[in-house]
């Protein structure tokens, strides 16, 4: 039951996170739940209510790749600053760039490609403008700080401990 609690008060924390236009964050914690070691557990799963998966999707929506972040870039379109940006559809953009467009033209520097670069830096840069506002809560940045870590192999240990291979829903608490 407390992992269920637990995907529950994550998605509430995805919820603030969007209202401060935290995208960064936002697809942080997407990552970490969409782990194999917790995308596994089913019965967890199949115990959190209707709306906190819809939500869950909806979350999962804004920062998925589908149709190169479009998702992500309507939803920072609409974003009034302050803002933290999902830097992993710039760093996508960069690679397309990189890839798709030569260094040299004829033999001369390619300066389409160099502005394609310039205008994918300029519009990072242009969040780094204007600061939150937040006030720092000594109680909750101990207890982040605090946090225990897993690595993948860990994590994927304390998943079978809580959902075992081969588990049936009697066998889960």
């Amino acid at each position: 039951m407390y992992e269920t609690l637990l995907v529950m008060e994550i998605n509430e924390v995805l919820k603030k996170l969007l209202e401060l236009n935290n995208f960064h964050l936002v697809s942080a914690i997407v990552s970490g739940v969409n782990n194999s070691a917790i995308g596994r557990l089913k019965f967890t799963h199949a115990r959190i209510s209707r709306r906190h998966r819809q939500m869950l999707q909806e979350l999962e929506s804004v920062v998925s790749m589908e149709g190169a972040f479009k998702n992500f870039r309507e939803a920072l379109a609409n974003a009034a600053p302050p803002c933290i940006p999902f830097m992993g559809a710039y760093l996508t953009d960069l690679i397309f760039i990189a890839d798709g467009n030569p260094d040299k033209i004829e033999n001369r520097i390619n300066f389409v490609k160099h502005k394609f670069v310039y205008n994918v830096v300029a519009r990072i840069q242009t969040y780094q403008t204007v600061v939150y506002n937040l006030e720092e809560v000594d109680s909750i940045q101990q207890f982040l700080l605090n946090l225990p870590q897993m690595d993948d192999k860990e994590l994927f240990a304390s998943s079978l401990q809580i959902e075992p291979r081969g588990a049936v829903r009697a066998d889960i608490p």
